[in-house]
């Protein structure tokens, strides 16, 4: 091939520049997209139960409600999370299974074990998602207590961004929660007739 190509330099030479030019035509017609679409869509499904604890959620709330969506079709990964007060269960759909009939079918299913679950919890939130239509805002907030940014952020911002159309979810992290603790001095019980009629009598 070397010797080929010393003794006849002029193919070789056009061979080389047909190249050349094939990739500069196929250069045109090449599309980069930075964010190529993808058709992977996500059904969320959130549920709130005030004042408990992680481990309650996750044994009371969670796992009766995976194991009620494990049986959807079309699902290919169920992920969870259970922290204080929520739960949230993630399913990623498979390519090609329509998300709105997944939806119903996910509504159907967490309806028909409602009676199951603890009767404090809040309603069940589903929420449609798709990785092509989900630009992610971060926000952070300095330069006070976070007891305060976490009040600010709770009861002003998270509600006025809820109410933005095209807002599918939000999640609020860091801050600290004001919480009240009583502590009850049971050496003084026997004097009152009961604890709640105390703390219920008006001032």
């Amino acid at each position: 091939m070397t010797r080929f190509a010393i003794r006849h330099p002029l193919p070789m030479l056009m061979a080389v520049l047909a190249v050349v030019l094939m990739g500069a035509v196929a250069k045109t017609f090449l599309n980069v997209d930075r964010l190529p679409p993808l058709s992977f869509p996500i059904i969320s499904v959130t549920v709130g139960y005030p004042q408990a604890a992680a481990q309650d959620v996750e044994q009371l709330v969670t796992q009766p409600i995976e194991d009620a969506l494990a049986g959807v079709e079309g699902i290919e990964t169920i992920e969870s999370t259970s922290r204080e007060g929520r739960a949230q269960i993630r399913l990623t759909l498979a390519q090609g299974r329509d998300p709105d009939i997944a939806a119903l079918d996910v509504e159907r299913r967490i309806s028909r074990i409602m009676s199951r679950l603890p009767i404090d919890i809040t309603a069940p939130s589903i929420q449609k998602a798709d990785p092509n239509e989900v630009p992610i805002m971060n926000i952070a907030f300095t330069g006070a207590p976070l007891d305060d940014l976490y009040d600010v952020s709770q009861n002003q911002l998270l509600p006025a961004l809820q109410s933005v159309v095209g807002v599918a979810a939000i999640t609020q992290s860091g801050g600290l929660q004001r919480e009240m603790q009583v502590r009850v001095d049971y050496s003084k019980m026997p004097r009152t007739t009961s604890l709640s009629r105390r703390f219920n009598r008006p001032s």
